[in-house]
This record gives structure tokens, C-alpha cells and sequence, in this order.
């Protein structure tokens, strides 16, 4: 999904927002990647997780204003490496 320009919290489903949402405001807070593995609750999905990175980008090179995040599809399996 293209979220550019749209508030986060307003493009998850609400069974998963804090889940999602606490990686990013990490992100922001820290100024540091964040990995995460966050688990899926869709179908065929369900009981898996996707593993998902959090780079912080700042325009002035010091305070963060945007985030760039990339998951990876679910696997039938656990990876054992990201």
C-alpha cells in the first residue's frame, strides 16, 4: 500500500496499530533503525510474521521527520535469517 503523505495510525487496522506503531515512534525517538518481526492476523497469514525494518530520515540531518519502512512477506515458514 502507498502510504506517503498519510498518517500511519490511520492505514492499519486497529487490531494492530500498537503493535506496528511502536517500532516507528522508536525509530523517531531513538533516530535509529529499528527491526522488527510483527505478527500477521490476516488470512492465510494468521499465526505468521513478517519481518520489518524502520530507517529514520531526517531532511536536516538531525531530527527525524519521516520514516522509510520495508517488510517482508510472510513465509510458510519462520526465516532464520532477515
Amino acid at each position: 500500500m502507498e502510504a506517503t503523505g498519510r498518517r500511519i495510525a490511520d492505514t492499519l487496522p486497529a487490531d494492530s496499530r500498537e503493535a506496528v506503531m511502536t517500532p516507528y515512534l522508536l525509530a523517531v525517538a531513538e533516530a535509529t533503525p529499528v527491526f522488527a518481526r510483527l505478527p500477521m492476523r490476516k488470512r492465510p497469514w494468521c499465526g505468521l510474521r513478517v519481518e520489518a525494518l524502520f530507517l529514520p530520515l531526517a531532511r536536516d540531518g538531525r531530527s527525524v521527520d519521516m520514516v522509510l519502512t520495508y517488510g517482508s512477506k510472510p513465509r510458510d515458514h519462520a526465516p532464520s535469517r532477515f
